[in-house]
């Protein structure tokens, strides 16, 4: 979720304020990192405000059901990689039902988007910071255990 995080928000994340993220370019990222948006939201509620997570909610809620075909194929096609592993090949038709999506997505975000655009990008930067900070944490016990081995 870091990396993609990241990407959404840019290298230059820290010390930015909501204002320093245009909408449009924001928009465009989330669009592009599709599933970071759904990501956050669900492994991290706590972090958007009850209203932000009302209409995010409902937006996901609407989303799913309209693309309940593409859900119940990712549900398929997750059972078929597991068995077949490296040899498993999508479809064709997947790949329209996913842009599909995803075309529907950029649509309908874009709205949300600008009128809760503050809440989602203080939500999306207070994740960031935690999982910034974790992962300075990682990285600072892999240093000490690679430097107390000796090497």
């Amino acid at each position: 979720m870091l990396y993609s995080l990241a990407e959404v928000l840019g290298r230059d994340w820290a010390g930015k304020k909501t204002e320093n993220f245009p909408t449009k370019q924001l928009w465009e990222k989330l669009t592009k990192y599709a599933s970071c948006l759904p990501l956050v939201f669900f492994q991290e509620p706590q972090y958007f405000s009850g209203a932000a997570a009302s209409v995010l909610g409902n937006f996901f809620d609407v989303f799913a059901k309209k693309h309940k075909k593409l859900a119940d194929r990712a549900l398929k096609d997750s059972k078929e990689m597991n068995r077949l592993d490296d040899s498993y090949t999508a479809k064709p038709a997947v790949f329209s039902l996913y842009e599909e999506a995803r075309r529907d997505f950029a649509e309908a975000l874009l709205p949300l988007l600008s009128s809760n655009k503050k809440q989602i990008v203080n939500a999306l930067l207070g994740v960031m910071e935690v999982y910034h900070k974790r992962a300075q944490e990682h990285f600072s016990k892999l240093r000490g255990a690679f430097e107390n081995t000796g090497t």
